[in-house]
């Protein structure tokens, strides 16, 4: 446990970094706190030696560190980090920044009301993310990533309508 609250931390710094880079940011405050709850919720759990509820607890606020990082650099431009040797890798970094999300979206789904409020948007990332796979295998990463990116927002929209705001 003590390893993943240390990559939690990390990514947390990072968070923060990057809210105080981009001046203006929605939510990023919010999402501080939520991550620093979470993480010192995983210590207390991992004191009283409940290891499954400390790890829920750290791979939540994993989740959503990694999310807001996604979300606040989505569309820029950076030189050493999101360089890509073609649109292929483009895609692969596309995929597992949707994942993320799909991810993130499990951990905040913890009632039905959330559930049916995020419903359309689900339903709609899913078909987005398979057009994508279907264009990424047919060859059209230009495609598959512009599909990917679609629906990654509207994961993003799920997210939030399940009362978890992540920036972006």
């Amino acid at each position: 446990m003590k390893a993943r609250a240390e990559s939690v931390r990390a990514l947390l710094a990072a968070q923060q970094r990057i809210a105080a880079e981009k001046t203006g940011v929605q939510g990023a405050a919010e999402t501080t706190a939520l991550i620093e709850r979470l993480v010192a919720q995983g210590e207390e759990l991992t004191t009283r030696e409940d290891v499954k509820g400390a790890r829920e607890a750290l791979d939540r606020a994993y989740l959503v560190a990694k999310a807001a990082i996604g979300s606040m650099r989505g569309g820029d431009t950076l030189v050493r980090s999101l360089t890509f040797a073609n649109k292929k890798e483009e895609y692969a970094y596309e995929l597992d920044r949707n994942e993320t999300h799909r991810m993130l979206l499990k951990v905040a789904m913890d009632d039905e009301r959330k559930v049916a409020r995020a419903a359309q948007a689900v339903l709609t990332a899913a078909s987005l993310r398979k057009d994508a796979e279907r264009a990424a295998a047919s060859g059209d990463f230009v495609a598959a990533i512009r599909l990917l990116e679609d629906s990654t927002r509207e994961l993003v929209r799920a997210i939030r309508s399940a009362g978890l705001y992540i920036p972006g």
